[in-house]
């Protein structure tokens, strides 16, 4: 069964959107799209997902077996085409320097974001983020490799278009700062060769409440996976 759909981009690769409402459902792990969002389950349900046609931007389909079904929960990735309750369709990160960036990355949440969403009712485990660059802690600093993200010509562009959404670049820098000064604080060891969390990831979400872009920082061995399309459809609280 094919159903109408109008065709999107998320970071160059085809996002196609579905509306459509069956029985049986299909239920999917979910990831918060920026910071916490306000009663999200750890999963939700899609309805008659594998009677669906998905197909790319090349009109070729999409074989829903060869990805990971995930549910974005929130309005942070609205700047990278991904919608609240969303389907993204995800595969893992095998070597994660064959990433090419910028690109949607599946990052588990740790235990100290973990803590803070629960208290929001927000019990997603992972977090989708656009991602720019890795940095190796022990020889690059975390700032230096961030400010390289901000000439990057996907990031130029993206901060022309969203001029109102993006701060100063001196706001930019002093918040990463202190969001560095925190990974060093939670990982006191990420700076020692060979150190599991010496290798991060660095990346930009939408603050949808201060309504403007900030840069983080996370683990490279957070990262689960790598998002390849996103579908609009419609998304329910499993039961």
């Amino acid at each position: 069964m094919i159903v109408p759909a109008v065709l999107m981009f998320l970071q160059g690769r085809g996002v196609r959107r579905y509306d459509n409402r069956l029985e049986n459902t299909t239920v999917c792990t979910t990831a918060c799209a920026g910071s916490e969002h306000l009663n999200t389950p750890k999963e939700m349900g899609i309805v008659d997902l594998q009677n669906m046609n998905f197909c790319d931007e090349n009109g070729k389909q999409i074989n829903l077996k060869e990805y990971d079904c995930v549910i974005a929960c929130g309005k942070s990735m609205l700047l990278g085409g991904i919608e609240d309750e969303d389907l993204l369709l995800v595969k893992p990160v095998e070597n994660v320097g064959n990433l090419q960036f910028p690109s949607v990355l599946i990052i588990k949440r740790d235990d100290f974001s973990k803590k803070s969403a629960i208290k929001y009712n927000d019990y997603a485990e992972d977090k989708v983020r656009r991602s720019w660059s890795l940095c190796n802690m022990s020889k690059e600093n975390p700032v230096d490799v961030m400010k390289k993200c901000m000439q990057m010509d996907e990031y130029v562009k993206l901060s022309e278009k969203y001029a109102d959404k993006f701060p100063s670049v001196d706001d930019l820098v002093k918040d990463f700062e202190r969001r560095v000064k925190i990974y060093i604080s939670n990982y006191n060891t990420c700076e020692n060769v060979g150190d599991d969390n010496q290798m991060a990831v660095i990346s930009t979400t939408y603050d949808t409440q201060k309504q403007i872009v900030h840069f983080s920082i996370h683990p490279v061995k957070d990262i689960k996976g790598e998002v390849y399309y996103s579908f609009h459809i419609h998304a329910k609280k499993a039961a």
